[in-house]
């Protein structure tokens, strides 16, 4: 693998995730000053506190539950826990994660849960399409999430785009209060303090999707790490990508989604594709050389079925 270019990924990636968070946590204690003064910056530092904390101790097949997963037992898929563990230990964890079996046509995966307790949720439909060496690709990058913490440090952006969003809900409502009183030259009320306000969420929205996108190419780089073969990544990725498209997209050759990069929560696939071709590497790793044959979809009396909205936070796609 290119180390060059591995390395100047990797110290690019923990810039700019630096930065961001740092954005973030100014943009929240800005609004804090502006509507309550930095005394009440300690009481929001215990709120966010305890909200991480309560996050960190909720069992992670509550998550997945919502997706009706079911767990994988090690007879059901021994290659398939034997590559999870080869991986596992590749990228410092000291516990495997549990998998769990998603009854979707759709092509998706996804981890919960940090280094202390994790799990992974395949799809009927990723399972089925995907080949050995793309499956361990997509393996890897969901583990190199959960080694990262990435699913926390997520959870702590959600908390603090939140945050934000409440303050400038409550700037509304005490300027809807206060306007009689401001009518009738009792009260002071900035407008310019109330327009920063409504703005500040929205600018730590776009800086959370910011994250989330930086952190995808973090797991990419770490998966390409762990397996010693990008391009089975890269052509997992193509795979789900063509499997997100509706079959009218499908037939058009070259049509690309219309969504503005500032507004996606992922790294266009072609991005993602094109920066796993520059660490392509001439062989593959005993991971994907270790995995013979396994049976794709274990036996299930579920119907397959379109999975619901994430409505909670902590989930990683």
């Amino acid at each position: 693998m290119n180390r060059f270019n591995a390395e100047k990924h990797h110290q690019r990636n923990v810039l700019h995730t630096l930065l961001l968070v740092c954005s973030m946590s100014l943009l929240l204690a800005f609004s804090v000053y502006l509507l309550f003064g930095w005394n009440f910056w300690l009481c929001l530092l215990a709120v966010s506190t305890v909200l991480v904390i309560t996050l960190r101790l909720l069992p992670t097949h509550w998550t997945l539950q919502i997706y009706n997963a079911r767990r994988l037992s090690y007879q059901e898929a021994p290659e398939l826990y034997r590559v999870t563990q080869i991986l596992s230990q590749r990228a410092g964890l000291n516990r495997v994660p549990e998998l769990y079996w998603i009854p979707s046509r759709m092509l998706n995966a996804f981890s919960v849960g940090d280094e202390t307790r994790s799990g992974v949720g395949l799809t009927h439909g990723l399972l089925n399409t995907l080949t050995h060496r793309e499956l361990v690709g997509v393996m890897a990058h969901e583990i190199s999430h959960i080694a990262h913490n990435d699913t926390r440090l997520m959870a702590l952006a959600d908390i603090i785009s939140r945050l934000n969003y409440l303050l400038a809900l409550t700037a509304c409502l005490m300027t809807l209060l206060l306007m009689p009183m401001a009518l009738l030259g009792l009260v002071d009320l900035s407008l310019l303090a109330l327009m920063l306000l409504v703005l500040t969420p929205w600018l730590s929205g776009l800086l959370q999707l910011k994250l989330s996108r930086t952190r995808e190419f973090a797991a990419d780089l770490q998966a390409a790490h762990l397996t010693g073969d990008p391009m089975g990544l890269a052509s997992a990725l193509s795979k789900i990508d063509m499997g997100e498209r509706k079959g009218w997209q499908r037939i058009l050759v070259g049509y690309q989604q219309t969504q503005p990069s500032l507004l996606r929560s992922h790294p266009a696939t072609k991005e993602r594709i094109r920066a796993l071709k520059q660490l392509e590497a001439p062989v593959h790793s005993q991971a994907i050389e270790e995995v013979k044959h396994w049976s794709h979809t274990p036996a299930h009396s579920m119907g397959i079925q379109r999975p619901r909205h994430r409505i909670i936070m902590g989930v990683w796609r």
